[in-house]
Protein backbone atom coordinates (compact mmCIF):
# COMPACT_ATOMS: atom_id res chain seq x y z
CA UNK A 1 0.00 0.00 0.00
CA UNK A 2 0.78 3.99 -0.59
CA UNK A 3 1.20 5.80 1.82
CA UNK A 4 -0.94 8.97 2.80
CA UNK A 5 1.90 11.25 2.65
CA UNK A 6 2.57 9.59 -1.59
CA UNK A 7 -0.99 9.44 -2.33
CA UNK A 8 -1.21 13.61 -1.33
CA UNK A 9 1.54 14.10 -3.35
CA UNK A 10 0.11 12.18 -6.13
CA UNK A 11 -2.99 14.09 -5.91
CA UNK A 12 -1.09 17.27 -5.69
CA UNK A 13 0.77 16.85 -8.79
CA UNK A 14 -2.28 15.88 -10.54
CA UNK A 15 -4.27 19.31 -9.55
CA UNK A 16 -0.83 21.07 -10.78
CA UNK A 17 -1.16 19.35 -14.17
CA UNK A 18 -4.49 21.02 -14.59
CA UNK A 19 -2.97 24.31 -14.68
CA UNK A 20 -0.68 23.58 -17.46
CA UNK A 21 -2.02 25.16 -20.91
CA UNK A 22 -1.07 23.16 -24.04
CA UNK A 23 -3.08 24.33 -26.79
CA UNK A 24 -1.58 22.90 -29.64
CA UNK A 25 0.19 20.20 -28.38
CA UNK A 26 -1.61 17.37 -28.65
CA UNK A 27 0.88 14.77 -27.67
CA UNK A 28 1.44 16.32 -24.31
CA UNK A 29 -1.81 16.93 -23.77
CA UNK A 30 -2.41 13.00 -24.33
CA UNK A 31 0.55 12.17 -21.47
CA UNK A 32 -1.12 14.56 -19.00
CA UNK A 33 -4.14 12.99 -19.43
CA UNK A 34 -2.78 9.28 -19.20
CA UNK A 35 -0.97 10.62 -15.90
CA UNK A 36 -4.01 11.86 -14.44
CA UNK A 37 -5.89 8.93 -15.36
CA UNK A 38 -3.45 6.92 -13.22
CA UNK A 39 -2.90 9.10 -10.14
CA UNK A 40 -6.91 9.27 -10.16
CA UNK A 41 -6.79 5.16 -10.11
CA UNK A 42 -4.11 4.99 -7.72
CA UNK A 43 -5.71 7.31 -5.26
CA UNK A 44 -9.37 6.55 -5.92
CA UNK A 45 -9.10 2.78 -5.21
CA UNK A 46 -6.40 1.53 -3.85
CA UNK A 47 -8.24 0.11 -0.81
CA UNK A 48 -10.31 -2.04 -3.70
CA UNK A 49 -6.83 -2.86 -5.48
CA UNK A 50 -4.60 -6.14 -4.96
CA UNK A 51 -0.89 -5.95 -4.58
CA UNK A 52 -0.58 -7.00 -7.71
CA UNK A 53 -3.08 -4.00 -9.41
CA UNK A 54 -1.01 -1.22 -7.49
CA UNK A 55 2.25 -2.67 -8.91
CA UNK A 56 0.79 -2.56 -12.08
CA UNK A 57 -0.38 1.20 -11.58
CA UNK A 58 2.83 2.18 -10.00
CA UNK A 59 4.71 1.13 -13.03
CA UNK A 60 2.32 2.61 -15.18
CA UNK A 61 2.92 6.19 -13.54
CA UNK A 62 6.74 5.42 -13.76
CA UNK A 63 6.27 5.02 -17.75
CA UNK A 64 3.37 7.55 -17.90
CA UNK A 65 6.29 10.42 -16.44
CA UNK A 66 8.83 8.98 -18.69
CA UNK A 67 6.52 9.66 -21.72
CA UNK A 68 5.41 12.85 -20.26
CA UNK A 69 9.11 14.32 -19.79
CA UNK A 70 10.15 13.16 -23.20
CA UNK A 71 7.50 15.28 -25.01
CA UNK A 72 8.28 17.90 -23.02
CA UNK A 73 11.78 18.03 -23.59
CA UNK A 74 11.06 17.78 -27.44
CA UNK A 75 8.97 20.57 -26.87
CA UNK A 76 11.57 22.37 -24.89
CA UNK A 77 14.47 21.25 -27.31
CA UNK A 78 12.04 22.72 -30.21
CA UNK A 79 11.37 26.06 -29.03
CA UNK A 80 15.42 26.27 -27.86
CA UNK A 81 16.22 25.97 -32.15
CA UNK A 82 13.29 28.35 -33.11
CA UNK A 83 15.24 30.89 -30.89
CA UNK A 84 18.44 30.51 -31.87
CA UNK A 85 17.62 30.73 -35.51
CA UNK A 86 14.99 33.77 -34.89
CA UNK A 87 15.86 36.95 -36.05
CA UNK A 88 17.42 39.23 -33.10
Amino acid sequence: MLSNDILDQLVSLSSKLDTIVVTEDNRTQEKISHLKSTITALADCQSELSETDIQNLIHQLQVALVDLEEATNKRIEMLAFVDKIAPK
